[in-house]
Order: C-alpha cells, then structure tokens, then sequence
C-alpha cells in the first residue's frame, strides 16, 4: 500500500517522535459476554509500523496500522495520535480527533450520559503497563468522534471547590533547592519573602494578606528550565484536608533552554483543624489527562517558630542572570569554545 510510516507509541511532554520498529497492534477480544458479541478491542504497545493510509476530513492523509469495526464503524488510533472513524460500509472517514499518547487501548462501550440516555461509543484506555491512572477512561461518539461526558468516567474531586483568596507565580529566586511551606504570620511571610525572592519587583506584597483568615502555601521548584512559574488548578476543602492542586507552566524553545527557579504563591482560607496538602501533575505525555499526586502534606498550621523550619539557604543568588538578560532582548556571551585535544 505505498510506502509505509513509522513513528513511536511513547511520547515524552517535550521530546521529538522518532521511527522505530515495525510490529503491529496487538488485536485481542474484549472479556466480558459471549465471544461473538463482544466489543473488539485492540491494544497499540511498543513500536508500529503503517500498513494503510486514511484520509482525514481536512483533506491530510494519516498511517494506520490495524483498526477495529462495530456497528458500522471502523475505528483506528493513527501513529500520529489521533482518533479516526470511518463508515465500514462507504469507507467515508466520518471523523478526526487528537488524542495525544496517553491513550493506547481502543474498544467500544454502551455508556449512559448525564441526561440518563445510553449510546454506544469509543472507549479508550491507557496501556496495561500504566501505572498511575490504569483505571481512566475517555468516551467518544461512535459517529461523531466528540468527547461524551459519561459520569461514571468523571475524575473524582477530592472535595468541594475552594476559591483562592490570591495566587501569584514568578520564575526569580534565590534559593536553588525544591521546597514547600505553610505559612500562618506576617513575621514569617516577611521572612521567606527575604530570603527567597531575587528582588522587589519579583516579591508579592503582604499587605492583602489577613493572617487571622488566612494562610499562605508557597511552593517553590529550584533550578529547573523553560518554565513560567507555578500555577493552581484548583483547591478543594473536606470534613479533613484543603487539598491544593498545582501544576509547572511549562513552554518549549527551539535553540536550547531557558533558566528558572519557578515559584507558586497560594493564598488560601485558614482551618487549624485541618491537613494541608499539596498535588502536583505527574502526567508527562501531550494531551493525556491529569495525573494528580500527593508532593507536600502539612498536620497543621506552624506555629511562628516552626514556618522557617523547611527554608533552604539561599545559595548561587546571580543564577538566574541568564533569565535576566532575555529580558533586555540579549544574552550572555557563550563560553569561548574548548581547545581541539592534541
């Protein structure tokens, strides 16, 4: 069928696909009811390698390996990432939707939206090798390819939503090392802010800031690159916790990296009697969905003498000076190159 496309299953956040191997999908049968009525399903693992071409509605032709039919419908995972429908009877592609990598299992599923009607749809799942997040689910309609909401396949919040009193984020610091802390005073606000921030444009104002209501979670990633700073999605409060959900705002460059000590300032409702706990992101791949994981836990609010407890010294102050010339429009001279080896 023409010359054959190759490219990776396994995509990195910020890493380039290359063409590798030539195995194909695996087909397997779905478990549940009898053989002959089951969904099919198959499981794109490792490396492929094309087999035939489809044409996307906008006109673009996509490799596929090996696809599945039910009720009509020929579905395939392209080997670039998307999802694609097609009439098994015209062959007429019906739709195209980017699902990004996460995703490499692919079978069917009669389904009950939010509004109590059942349908059949696209089911997707992660690898069997997937550890975090084995057990999510994303739903697609069958002729449609758009996203379905299905209840039973919604991310469980860890509690009711909790609106930030403030949130600031900032790339300048003077402290090298990844840390955490929660801070309940004034004195101690004041005191970080010393140690940490790089100068006065970069350091919040305390002033907003009502210690007898609130408290402040500051999170701080260290020496890391292309990053914007540390932003919230989102805070939840239960009978126990407030739960702070961060995540790094994180860019590309074409011509090497950009320094940054990323930082996130979180200003949230004081509970004494509650655990503060702090998820970040984990999930690594484009367009695959949270994966959210516990980084910080705090018993309670510290008292005074206990806020500075987890401060790292402040150390290599004039690190973030390549940061700094970006922004004037230059940047430092490269090191004169190394000497040929006699």
């Amino acid at each position: 069928m023409g010359s054959f496309f190759t490219r990776s299953s396994s995509l990195l956040a910020l890493c380039v696909l290359g063409a590798i191997g030539s195995t194909h999908a695996r087909a397997e049968e779905a478990p549940s009811g009898p053989a002959a009525e089951a969904p099919p399903l198959v499981s794109y693992e490792g490396s492929r390698r094309s087999t035939s071409w489809v044409t996307l509605p906008n006109g673009a032709r996509a490799a596929v390996d090996r696809g599945i039919t039910w009720r009509g419908v020929t579905a395939y995972v392209t080997l670039t990432y998307d999802l694609v429908g097609v009439d098994a009877e015209s062959g007429k592609t019906l739709f195209a939707a980017d699902i990004g990598a996460f995703w490499t299992t692919l079978t069917f599923a009669e389904v009950t939206l939010a509004d109590g009607a059942k349908q059949w749809a696209i089911e997707l799942r992660p690898s069997a090798r997937q550890k975090m997040g084995a057990d999510l689910r994303q739903y697609h309609g069958l002729r449609t390819g758009e996203r379905l909401d299905v209840p039973a396949a919604r991310a469980k919040d860890p509690g009711t939503p909790v609106e930030l009193v403030q949130s600031l984020s900032g790339v300048r610091s003077h402290v090298a090392e990844r840390f955490a802390l929660l801070i309940g005073t004034a004195e101690g606000y004041e005191a970080v802010c010393a140690r940490l921030f790089a100068d006065d444009l970069s350091r919040p104002s305390s002033g907003t800031i009502d210690f007898a209501r609130d408290v402040v979670l500051l999170v701080s990633f260290g020496n890391s690159s292309n990053c914007r700073g540390i932003v919230d999605r989102g805070a939840y409060e239960s009978e126990s916790e407030i739960v702070l959900r961060i995540d790094a705002s994180t860019f590309q460059t074409m011509d090497g990296w950009q320094k940054a000590r990323p930082w996130g300032l979180f200003v949230l409702p004081r509970r004494e009697d509650k655990v503060y706990v702090v998820q970040d992101d984990a999930q690594r791949l484009i367009g695959g969905p949270p994966l959210w994981v516990e980084r910080w836990r705090f018993a309670s609010v510290p008292t005074p003498d206990q806020e500075l407890a987890g401060l790292p010294a402040a150390t290599d102050t004039d690190w973030y000076g390549w940061a700094q010339a970006e922004e004037r429009g230059s940047r430092p001279a490269p090191p004169p190159p190394k000497a040929p080896p006699r």
